[in-house]
């Protein structure tokens, strides 16, 4: 697998996990608007919606760790 296909691969990951979350959860869509707007900072977000920073980070790991990069 090319290095590019990875990072295609990789980005696929992490905005459809992104989009999925936008979907899913009305709190974390409201606190994304919020964090666009200026009104709360990505780090606020990020702590009062631990299950979607958790899946954030598993996003980036996991394809990572199936390709054989980690």
């Amino acid at each position: 697998m090319s290095s590019d296909q990875q990072m295609a691969i990789l980005i696929g990951s992490m905005f459809g996990t992104y989009a999925l979350l936008l979907i899913l959860s009305k709190r974390y869509r409201t606190d994304t608007v919020k964090m666009f707007r200026l009104e709360k900072s990505s780090i606020l977000v990020a702590v009062e919606n631990p299950v979607a920073t958790t899946a954030h980070i598993l996003s980036f790991i996991i394809p990572l760790w199936m390709m054989g990069l980690i």
